[in-house]
């Protein structure tokens, strides 16, 4: 749509220059013809006048058409980033709530309940590791474009540090903390002690339970994996996830701003 109005302008602008040196030829000859030099030596320094004139009128239009395209793509980066930080803010809903159901669960085994096969829902609960994710993909091609095309200079710098440091810091404390304890320390424990079981080959009741659940249960050590589990699943959740939230809302409240202002 902008190259076909850019030709539309051109063709236009065109026609105009050309009507006008026609309607300019026109009126030289008819000086000429009828001798009359004084009259034509004021119509031609009148001539170059407009000619100028007619040149800065086409280069304000052509900058008004780059300011209009730089705009236009301003705006559509802008909305591809906030909407990619909105799907952000669910991505950071759903693991926070997979730490808090992961620390019911963990809670609920340290009651140390009767044994039951529906327990094994609650060790894969407990069990499961809460993974931060984001999409960065939309601010990497801002970056491709060149980061000055956000024209806001607060905003450009929100952008920077959200993306480059907020997220990538949220993401690195979760993988070494809750990731490095869960992949290092809690699984290990949990394969020795629980184990997968299926009633039949359709694995549609899959079992996950301990092969020795009084002795589990009352092991001081996964009494005290549980609780340090916990911990780790509360910082993530009521700290990384939240702090990740904050500073996104954040951000599409800025971007909004910037947007609405256009």
């Amino acid at each position: 749509m902008d190259y076909l109005y850019q030709q539309f302008n051109n063709q236009n602008k065109n026609l105009l220059l050309l009507n006008m040196l026609k309607i300019f030829r026109n009126i030289r000859r008819k000086y000429l013809a009828e001798g009359k030099s004084a009259s034509y030596l004021k119509y031609a320094i009148g001539e170059i006048f407009l000619v100028v004139v007619g040149i800065l009128i086409a280069l304000q239009i052509n900058n008004w058409n780059e300011i209009r395209k730089k705009t236009n793509s301003e705006h559509q980066i802008l909305t591809t980033i906030k909407r990619s930080l909105v799907n952000d803010t669910l991505m950071f809903r759903d693991a926070a709530n997979n730490a808090r159901r992961s620390n019911e669960a963990i809670k609920y085994l340290l009651t140390k309940p009767s044994f039951s096969d529906t327990l094994t829902t609650t060790f894969v609960l407990a069990l499961s590791a809460t993974t931060i994710q984001a999409n960065n993909s939309a601010f990497e091609q801002l970056k491709s474009l060149g980061l000055e095309m956000v024209k806001n200079d607060s905003l450009r710098d929100q952008l920077v540090k959200h993306y480059d440091f907020n997220l990538e810091r949220g993401i690195f404390r979760n993988k070494y903390n809750l990731g490095d304890f869960n992949a290092n320390v809690f699984y290990p424990f949990y394969r020795k002690h629980l184990f997968f079981s299926a009633s039949d080959t359709t694995f549609q009741d899959l079992k996950y339970l301990p092969k020795d659940y009084a002795a589990l249960i009352n092991n001081p050590e996964f009494t005290s994996l549980l609780l340090e589990k916990w911990i780790y699943n509360t910082q993530t959740a009521e700290d990384i996830i939240a702090n990740l939230k904050q500073h996104t809302t954040t951000l599409i409240n800025a971007i909004d701003m910037e947007l609405n202002s256009k």
